[in-house]
């Protein structure tokens, strides 16, 4: 496999700091070791955006091209360099596809192709029998060690060696192939001092983002909504325009602020006051978020939205219950 980058734009400021890498070509057993030296050679650093085109290769190579992506902390797209040195749609199929999935953020646009065949030693001894059932059980673990969803290793063994399933659009979001910039949101109810307070919390290409609803004797239902500045501290701190999300819909919270956002260390923070209505919309929703508009009623903002709430909404009846 031949890897080739491209340095961030200046200021790194403005533009940030992660690398646009290309892999191209056939994943062998060293691509793991070759991928780290290349890195180290040019000081690329963690979090960059790596483009995978490949037809396959060595599948156990492939895997473990793919622990080292996840360990640098790699986002993963499917694409390969165009003569301009910009990426273009490409194909990731076989040992590449199990590649693909070590991205903690990952990626396949329309037109790309991600597609997964049935291992095969090529021989049909007892022994090499016995050599499948391991190398299964290490996909299976490995998919699972990505947070991806198992089913895949179903598709995979679906089809015949020789032929391949490129997965479509709606299955690779189905079974966690692409996150598109966010892992999975976990909710929890925890305690701080003598309060409580449900918290949902998930990590993006963007930062973590955590959305907090918090109930103690002196502010009983607050919402604390946390995000990373990315650069952007005076835009904010002079932001005085905030939204709750539900499903999408901008909700005002402009009146609702408790004290100005906090920005230190990079991360805002910010408390807005919950009323019965707010809760209930939020109690309903399937996804929730946060905006700070630099102009009113415009869909222009900093912060988050789309996270789910769904495994929150169970959580909240029983959390506001205690709370009240």
């Amino acid at each position: 496999m031949e890897f080739s980058a491209i340095p961030p734009k200046q200021p790194v400021e403005i533009y940030g700091s992660p690398w646009i890498i290309f892999a191209d070509g056939a994943i062998d057993e060293n691509t793991a070791s070759d991928f780290l030296r290349f890195m180290q050679h040019n000081k690329i650093p963690e979090k960059s955006l790596l483009y995978l085109n490949s037809l396959g290769g060595n599948l156990l190579g492939g895997i473990g091209f793919g622990r080292e992506i996840r360990r640098l902390g790699i986002t993963t797209e499917v694409g390969i360099r165009d003569r301009n040195g910009k990426p273009m749609v490409g194909g990731c199929y076989s040992a590449c596809a199990l590649s693909f999935l070590g991205g903690i953020f990952r990626y396949i646009p329309q037109g790309s192709a991600f597609g997964v065949h049935r291992f095969s030693s090529g021989r049909h001894s007892d022994e090499d029998l016995d050599v499948a059932q391991v190398v299964s059980a290490s996909i299976i673990q490995y998919i699972r060690d990505m947070s991806v969803d198992v089913g895949l290793f179903n598709i995979m063994t679906s089809v015949g060696p020789d032929n391949i399933i490129v997965l479509s659009q709606d299955e690779l979001v189905r079974y966690g192939v692409v996150n598109s910039g966010h892992e999975r949101t976990f909710w929890s109810i925890e305690s701080a001092g003598t309060g409580l307070y449900l918290k949902g919390e998930r990590k993006t290409y963007h930062g973590v983002n955590k959305f907090i609803i918090l109930c103690n004797s002196m502010a009983p239902r607050v919402l604390l909504a946390i995000f990373e500045a990315e650069g952007r501290e005076d835009d904010i701190m002079n932001i005085r325009n905030y939204s709750l999300i539900v499903d999408g819909v901008f909700v005002s919270l402009s009146n609702n602020l408790l004290l100005r956002q906090i920005v230190s260390g990079g991360i805002v923070n910010a408390f807005f006051s919950l009323d019965e209505s707010k809760l209930a919309m939020i109690g309903r929703a399937s996804t929730v978020g946060i905006a700070f508009q630099p102009v009113a009623d415009r869909e222009i903002f900093l912060g988050f939205q789309g996270m789910d709430f769904r495994d929150g909404a169970k959580k909240l009846p029983g959390f506001l219950s205690t709370c009240r």
